[in-house]
């Protein structure tokens, strides 16, 4: 391990004087050109407010009729990496932290209840208040649930229910924490599906999430079941966008214009984007040379919103083959993997509680000071093979904690460690 020097520069502050302002500029150039090639300044996105990647369906085969600003081309591109990342996120991602949730949080009696409400959660128009209220209350489907308002013309009929969680009732899971298995099977094969083979899956999945979580068949059939809706959802979204366009032509528009609201919506977050992303800092040059460390150091009024940040980098030394020399003796580091993120939430929950109280017990200290030096930070590497991981606890050292409290402790410059 070895430190090195970066130059940082914040693009809010003026570049014109500084001798390393191509990278930066091109980035602001880049974004610029951006905004200009959309109407109204606003990008595709924040512009019709809705999840494009899963809505791919009905955008790509109607985008030419929606008025958003960009050539059909780089319409249908966009659409076609926003849906890919997707279907990533809901066929890949989605499972796996399932499997490492029910692998570290639940017992047999709530995990039922969990995998249904990562089911509803993949669908949900409003996935951030389903998990804080619960998603019986969100019933919404995305995408079909952004429609209304979404245009300048109104759905002709209400969009009408796509899948099973959608009615917690007919699942028999009506109150919160009441899922059973039998309702998973249920939201899985359907509301009509008979009592046999709604009986069987039920046993099978509490076989599956009894004392050992069997990965292979949770992964195997929320992939299948989010394929099955997600390729029902494309199909709604396709119906209900062709009633919008025929809405729209019967008023006598070829095209779809989004609504005031919208708009208004979409320039404020287009205006929040530009001021956050312009008082960010970029790294203009990785390991410059010492003369330019020097330069910028030295005289740091001439060259304001550039500053040298020093940075640290793993050295690898090769062997007489060309390999990396004792590379399993030495091992590997890596950052917080998925299941230990999970393992640490209630750790997380617990350090934020004590962290905002106003007055605390000196137990009540001792705990923050123990959950301060447990928990990993996000950007924390920790060893992963060989000797890095045998003495990770001493190579990573110990984090601390320090807060301010109150005035007078301002003034004074007392710190509670």
């Amino acid at each position: 391990m070895r430190v090195r020097r970066d130059v940082h520069a914040r693009t809010g502050c003026r570049q014109e004087q500084i001798g390393l302002r191509d990278g930066v500029r091109h980035r602001r150039r880049a974004v610029r050109e951006r905004l200009s090639r959309t109407q109204s300044g606003v990008p595709h996105r924040p512009r019709f407010g809705l999840q494009a990647g899963q809505a791919g369906n009905g955008l790509e085969r109607l985008g030419p009729t929606v008025g958003g600003g960009w050539d059909g081309e780089r319409s249908l591109q966009w659409l076609l990496r926003a849906r890919e990342a997707a279907r990533e996120s809901l066929l890949v991602r989605g499972p796996e932290r399932l499997v490492a949730e029910l692998q570290v949080e639940t017992t047999e009696r709530d995990a039922a209840e969990l995998v249904l409400e990562r089911m509803a959660l993949a669908f949900s128009a409003e996935p951030e208040r389903a998990l804080l209220d619960g998603w019986r209350e969100c019933p919404e489907t995305c995408v079909l649930g952004d429609l209304e308002g979404l245009f300048d013309v109104e759905l002709p009929a209400a969009v009408p229910l796509l899948f099973p969680w959608q009615d917690a009732e007919a699942l028999g899971a009506l109150e919160p924490g009441s899922a059973s298995w039998e309702a998973l099977a249920r939201a899985e094969l359907g509301l009509d599906a008979a009592g046999d083979e709604v009986a069987a899956l039920a046993a099978a999945w509490s076989a599956a999430v009894g004392e050992r979580v069997q990965a292979g068949f949770v992964r195997e059939r929320l992939r299948a079941l989010f394929s099955r809706w997600d390729h029902d959802l494309q199909l709604a979204i396709e119906r209900e966008f062709g009633a919008l366009l025929v809405a729209a032509r019967a008023a006598g528009r070829e095209k779809l214009a989004a609504g005031e609201g919208r708009l208004d919506r979409a320039a404020e977050r287009a205006r929040y984007v530009l001021k956050d992303r312009g008082s960010r800092p970029l790294p203009v040059v990785r390991s410059p040379s010492y003369a330019t460390v020097h330069l910028i150091t030295r005289h740091a009024d001439r060259y304001a919103g550039l500053e040298v940040v020093e940075a640290s980098e793993r050295v690898t030394l090769p062997d007489e083959r060309g390999g990396t020399f004792a590379r399993a003796l030495i091992g590997s580091v890596g950052g917080r993997e998925l299941r230990e993120d999970l393992a640490e939430g209630e750790l997380r929950r617990q350090f934020a509680e004590l962290r905002m109280q106003s007055s605390r017990s000196e137990e009540e200290t001792r705990e923050l000071r123990f959950l301060a030096r447990r928990i990993v930070r996000g950007d924390e590497l920790r060893g992963r093979g060989g000797l890095e991981a045998y003495f990770d606890e001493e190579l990573a050292g110990r984090n601390g904690y320090r807060e301010v409290r109150g005035l007078q402790n301002r003034l004074d410059g007392v710190y509670q460690l």
